[in-house]
């Protein structure tokens, strides 16, 4: 697999994202940012934290890329499961989008980064379900992938999300 497919791979639909301080930024440029889980050292955080994700269905990729917006808000464009994959990307988009950015006015960037990044995950293939406008079914299919290694060709057909009433 070529390093352009691995971070194609590692795209997803640009999805409107907070900053919040469980997250570490590890590098940023003029226009995106590159960030981490924050890691807890204490073993009840962790716990505590863990237990927050799966009771508000918020688990994520430990890595992932931002946009940053005119506004100040992000989009999410990223996500990767180890920080050599995510640096892939980060290479990709350094080399590919950042000197057009550098072309383009202000607010010609975010409609020709969501459409670029759009026009990568929907050629990735149209049946996968990361392309799904349901944000629901877009993270139990990546959790899905991540936890079973399957191939991107292939689709979750059924799923049942249980809440856990505490």
């Amino acid at each position: 697999m070529t390093s352009s497919n691995l971070a194609f791979e590692l795209f997803t639909l640009p999805v409107h994202v907070e900053i919040n301080t469980f997250w570490t930024t590890l590098k940023e440029n003029s226009y995106f940012l590159l960030q981490q889980t924050k890691t807890q050292k204490n073993g009840l955080m962790r716990s505590v934290l863990g237990t927050l994700q799966n009771v508000l269905d918020t688990k994520q990729s430990p890595y992932r890329i931002l946009f940053r917006r005119l506004d100040g808000t992000f989009l999410q464009v990223a996500v990767a499961e180890t920080e050599k994959k995510i640096d892939v990307a980060w290479l990709w988009i350094e080399t590919n989008l950042n000197p057009l950015l550098g072309n383009l006015e202000e607010e010609e960037r975010e409609p020709f980064v969501t459409t670029k990044i759009n026009s990568i995950v929907t050629r990735r293939g149209a049946i996968t379900d990361e392309i799904s406008e349901d944000e629901k079914v877009r993270k139990v299919s990546r959790s899905f992938r991540q936890t079973f290694e399957v191939a991107p060709t292939e689709r979750l057909v059924s799923c049942k999300v249980y809440k856990h009433h505490i």
